[in-house]
């Protein structure tokens, strides 16, 4: 196959208004790519094609085709059989002007396929856009097919899609505008739009708008923008496919603007400082602009034991690569599920990025994971100790991790009753203690002679309560005490 393309910088082929530019012979297949084909003319008879004449299988792809000339096919003549095809890819043709058929391309016969391409501001007198010969009731080697698709046929100075009968050659791949003429009506697949007016195209004109060959413009408004589906990943210039939600119809992809605004992000969950059982990360994220991609996070341990002390959580187990936690989305707001994490001390640091690959990072959120309680120390009553007068209950409460929030206490008498902070009373009950930095006390009351159980432990900020510490103690003077009530006392704290 012959093959001509241009280099990145493009290049303009002229045919000086003197002759035809490029004849592709019968089963000859060739592409050109990249090339501005301009002025060339036919001259004043058949077989027409003022820049390219086709008899053979040709790709025109990434191509502008601008003011030729012929009696027909004002830019491409096709006469070929229906084994070649002429297929016109993300290709411009404007300004091309046929005496009698096909301002743009007369398809007489063979296969032609227009895809992602705009065909604008050509002129004749029978189908300025496209003209084709038609097929016949028994299919025969001489019948034309023009299979359409993501492509601007609209704007054209007579007819736009022209065919001589019985039968239409024209199928529609869907996302076309078309202007009128007699195959209209073979354009109703998803995505098409008919009877398009030239006014409402909002088309640029013909001009360098980057790429090698000059492309039109789609300007705001136009209903081409966004509204088509192209198979492609570049336009005519080279230049992403799609740019906005959708692919754009026709050869131009109008680039949306750069986005460098970066994603907001707010996270609600861990909150710095505090200690948790356990936590799920949460807040929320969103992107204005070319949308919210993800919200991932690295999460660091720090502990007391050597190994792990500094190391990254890997998605199995800590070490010392980070491998992201990605958040699940749900609109504007992300959660994020932690691993089961001992009792220590982590970092969080959460990322936000969005489709245009900008970040945001959050301030990083230090916590505690803390499931134990704390630890208790009773120093009086001291164990099997008696006494003769007034107790101070006293004694230490340690907690590592949320820190010590009060300390329980719970004094029983032999009968059963128990102490709730003023009297005795049948049911069990606890009495707060009072806390001074590590240190509780708790005064207890004027007792009768006799033995007693007295209770205490700890209660931390986040819930997690410590171990019972148990005294046994005595009293051995009688001392004027409140009546007792009737004493049931639970199997479990027994004399």
């Amino acid at each position: 196959m012959l093959s001509i393309t241009a280099p990145a910088v493009g290049v303009a082929i002229s045919g000086n208004s003197l002759s035809r530019i490029f004849e592709v012979n019968y089963n000859t297949k060739a592409a050109l790519k990249g090339l501005t084909l301009t002025q060339g003319s036919a001259g004043a008879g058949p077989p027409g094609g003022g820049a390219i004449l086709n008899r053979g299988s040709l790709l025109v792809d990434s191509c502008t085709l601008s003011d030729n000339m012929a009696n027909s096919g004002g830019a491409i003549q096709s006469s070929s059989d229906i084994a070649q095809t002429l297929t016109v890819r993300n290709s411009t043709l404007i300004g091309n002007k046929a005496n009698y058929d096909g301002g743009a391309i007369n398809n007489s016969s063979g296969n032609l396929v227009i895809e992602s391409s705009t065909i604008t501001g050509n002129q004749a007198n029978t189908g300025s856009g496209i003209f084709s010969g038609g097929k016949s009731a028994t299919p025969g080697p001489s019948d034309a097919i023009v299979r359409v698709t993501n492509s601007i046929i609209a704007g054209n100075a007579m007819a736009d899609v022209v065919y001589i009968a019985p039968i239409s050659p024209y199928e529609s791949g869907g996302f076309n505008l078309i202007g009128n003429g007699s195959a209209v009506a073979q354009f109703t697949a998803p995505g098409d739009l008919n009877y398009v007016l030239p006014s409402t195209l909002n088309l640029g004109p013909l001009a360098e708008n980057g790429g090698p060959t000059p492309t039109i413009a789609l300007l705001m408004g136009s209903p081409a923008i966004d509204s088509g589906s192209s198979p492609f990943i570049t336009d005519q210039r080279g230049l992403p496919r799609p740019s906005g939600t959708s692919s754009d119809k026709g050869a131009f992809e109008l680039q949306a603007s750069p986005d460098i605004t970066a994603p907001s992000l707010t996270v609600i969950n861990p909150i710095a400082g505090y200690s948790y059982r356990s936590v799920t990360a949460t807040g929320s994220s969103s992107d204005t602009g070319s949308g919210l991609a993800s919200v991932s996070a690295t999460l660091q341990r720090f502990s007391s034991i050597p190994f792990y002390n500094g190391s990254f959580w890997n998605g199995s187990d800590w070490g010392g690569m980070a491998k992201p936690i990605v958040a699940q989305l749900s609109g504007s707001n992300w959660t994020m599920p932690l691993p089961s994490l001992a009792d220590d001390r982590y970092r969080l640091v959460v990322t936000a990025s969005d489709k245009a690959g900008n970040t945001t990072v959050a301030p990083t959120r230090e916590f505690w994971i803390d499931n134990l309680g704390p630890v208790i120390t009773v120093a009086s009553p001291a164990n099997n100790a008696t006494y003769t007068g007034s107790i101070i209950a006293s004694g230490t409460v340690v907690d590592a991790g949320a820190g010590a929030s009060k300390v329980l206490t719970a004094l029983m008498r032999a009968d059963g009753a128990w102490w709730n902070g003023s009297t005795f009373q049948s049911a069990y009950i606890e009495v707060n203690a009072t806390r001074a930095g590590t240190n509780w006390t708790l005064q207890l009351p004027a007792l009768a002679q006799g033995r007693y159980v007295f209770w205490a432990r700890g209660s931390d900020f986040v819930g997690n309560l410590g171990s019972w510490i148990r005294t046994d103690f005595s009293i051995a003077s009688a001392a004027k005490v409140p009546a007792a009530k009737a004493s049931s006392s639970p199997s479990a704290r027994s004399l």
